[in-house]
């Protein structure tokens, strides 16, 4: 059975849909249905969560969508999801800075 361009593209769609309402924890296994940010400079709601690289990062704040403010250059702005067996992994050290 040979499945088309068409219906793959459907099938992400369906996906990409299906993680932006899932959990942190689902959304973490499947990054590459989260979206990337495009630095259009719109604003980024706190909450979104991007695919940056192959990992998912969740927003904090609000913050607009520039380079200065990407999960890379402004981590204080973001969270990395990590998941291990369905629970959230922890840094070894946390800094207050």
């Amino acid at each position: 059975m040979k499945i088309s361009r068409t219906e793959i593209l459907a099938l992400r769609r369906l996906l990409q849909a299906f993680v932006a309402q899932a959990d942190d924890a689902t959304a973490s296994i499947m990054p590459a249905m989260s979206p990337k940010l495009p630095h259009d400079g719109k604003l980024v709601k706190a909450g979104t969560r991007v695919n940056v690289d192959g990992v998912v990062y969740k927003a904090a704040v609000d913050l607009w969508d520039t380079e200065a403010n990407s999960p890379e250059n402004a981590p204080t702005l973001w969270a990395k999801l990590a998941y291990r067996d369905g629970y959230r992994v922890i840094p070894d050290s946390i800094s207050g800075n």
